[in-house]
């Protein structure tokens, strides 16, 4: 059996976990998940969000530039993740903020690129009936499309829940 300190010393196959959140009431669980991964593999997690092209939009008609908007939500990000994930959770992990533009599944892949992410982590919302057949899948699309393997959660199987 190899200890854990072992582990942190050998060079990790996992060094970077993308963990993509829409900042809803679901979102925690994949950040929980990934930081519990992270900690265990010695990784950085990567807490990304997507700012979609309507708020892009809206930001430039009241003179904000693209990165003014895209900083605006990085830092919308952070304050979340410091109120809707419990310190426990928090506590030891390695983490890092990023909002990319686009749309969420196009955005999610260009981020898990951009970042050299190794493992994406994310929430998936389980839908029934007609539901499933008019939202389109986020997380469906990001597997198929991403260059490295995707972990989906179901929010009902996390550890921890969120603060309210």
């Amino acid at each position: 059996m190899i200890s854990t300190e072992a582990r942190r010393d050998a060079p990790a196959e996992i060094a970077r976990v993308l963990a993509p959140v829409d900042l809803s009431a679901d979102s925690p669980a994949s950040v929980l998940q990934a930081l519990e991964l992270g900690r265990r593999l010695g990784a950085v997690v990567v807490v990304m969000t997507a700012v979609a092209d309507a708020d892009v939009a809206a930001g430039r008609s009241h003179g904000d530039y693209l990165d003014q908007v895209i900083e605006t939500r990085r830092m919308r990000l952070v304050a979340w993740f410091a109120t809707r994930v419990p310190e426990e959770a928090r506590r030891g992990a390695r983490v890092t903020f990023v909002a990319v533009p686009g749309a969420p599944a196009r955005a999610i892949v260009e981020a898990a690129r951009a970042e050299k992410a190794d493992l994406i982590v994310m929430a998936t919302h389980e839908r029934a009936g007609l539901r499933r057949w008019t939202h389109r899948s986020i997380a469906r699309a990001v597997a198929r499309a991403a260059p490295i393997p995707v972990l989906t959660v179901r929010p009902d199987h996390v550890r921890f829940r969120a603060a309210v």
